[in-house]
């Protein structure tokens, strides 16, 4: 005796995991932040799932911490045999962002360039290589690749207001910095940098840079 034959069993969607960067207004303050990226969604038939570059503006609450995860459902992968969508994972990465920086981050607002500024950081106190905090608790703050390699300054919000900090000459990504007295209840505020490089190049731009490399032959490390 031959019995039904059963159909496709269903199984949950793959959850999507997305690195988001968040202007630290935006994270202070709550608003969104539009995210793109692929994701594959069901067919109208229903019986098949297609790959589809999804646009979604991600609410961000009031008060969102550097390190956080926001979970948003049934914003992942289409499961199979009709099983349910998974959930899109933001993990949350706070930026200060200055204004002239590429891209969306230029959002961010309160935070802007200031080259010309005195070496008076107003009421803060920056120390470079500075130990001791966990890496999470960082605020990222990105820089341009001509003020990773001239210096600069740029002007930060912290928990205690505004304060200025000096990027040294020829900086490398990832330098920490200490903000003593800057963060929550008088602690020290730390700030890690990133350093934002172009989009493209132009020929002069292109051509300018092979000749730094060839005027200085350093390897990495």
């Amino acid at each position: 005796m031959g019995g039904a034959r059963s159909g496709p069993v269903p199984r949950p969607g793959r959850d999507i995991h997305l690195r988001v960067d968040v202007p630290a207004s935006i994270a202070e303050a709550g608003g969104t932040v539009t995210l793109r990226y692929p994701r594959l969604r069901r067919t109208e038939d229903g019986r098949g799932s297609t790959r589809y570059d999804e646009i979604h503006d991600l609410r961000v609450p009031p008060g969102t911490r550097h390190g956080s995860t926001l979970r948003v459902p049934r914003m992942g992968d289409a499961g199979s045999g009709g099983g349910p969508y998974g959930d899109l994972v933001c993990d949350i990465t706070v930026v200060a962002v200055a204004a002239g920086s590429a891209g969306a981050e230029q959002r961010a607002r309160g935070v802007r360039r200031d080259r010309d500024a005195g070496p008076a950081d107003r009421g803060g106190r920056a120390d470079a290589g500075a130990g001791g905090s966990a890496t999470g608790d960082a605020e990222i703050v990105v820089i341009s690749v001509v003020e990773a390699l001239l210096g600069g300054r740029v002007r930060v919000e912290t928990p205690a207001g505004p304060v200025h900090i000096t990027v040294p000459p020829c900086t490398d990504g990832g330098t920490r910095l200490r903000l003593r007295g800057r963060g929550v209840g008088g602690a020290d505020h730390y700030v890690e940098l990133r350093i934002k490089t172009p989009a493209r190049l132009d020929a002069e731009s292109r051509a300018l840079i092979e000749r730094f490399a060839e005027l200085n032959p350093e390897e990495p490390g």
